[in-house]
């Protein structure tokens, strides 16, 4: 089963909501998850068995930042590939925002919505 990896922020206190905002601990198994992605499919922490996952989370498509950084993950596709790891974008732009992103700018990773909104707070 998956492990979720999580990192306590910089700022004080955060390691405190995210234990009262129900996040895993650093090395406990991943929660069960469905996200929709942005070529129409769905994907799932049952889909993502056996394999690694990197998901990368950023706040907005198509901003400078979060640009440079999708087209650096894409541009290493093949490298993840061939250590067997998907890699996901997270961010709550709606899958037709993605879609344009991911057109715009040829990416080839994947590109989900959240499922829990306080992902972002």
């Amino acid at each position: 089963m998956a492990k979720a990896t999580t990192r306590q922020g910089a700022k004080k206190g955060t390691k405190a909501i995210a234990a009262t905002a129900g996040l895993p601990e650093p090395g406990s198994k991943a929660p069960a998850f469905s996200l929709p992605a942005d070529d129409g499919s769905t994907v799932s922490l049952k889909s993502l068995a056996g394999k690694k996952a990197v998901l990368y989370f950023y706040p907005k498509d198509d901003t400078p930042g979060c640009t440079t950084e999708a087209i650096a993950f894409s541009a290493l596709g093949k490298k993840f590939d061939s250590a067997g790891t998907v890699v996901l974008g997270v961010s709550k732009d709606t899958v037709e925002k993605h879609c344009k992103f991911r057109d715009k700018h040829n990416l080839t990773v994947r590109l989900v919505l959240p499922q829990f909104e306080f992902l972002f707070l």
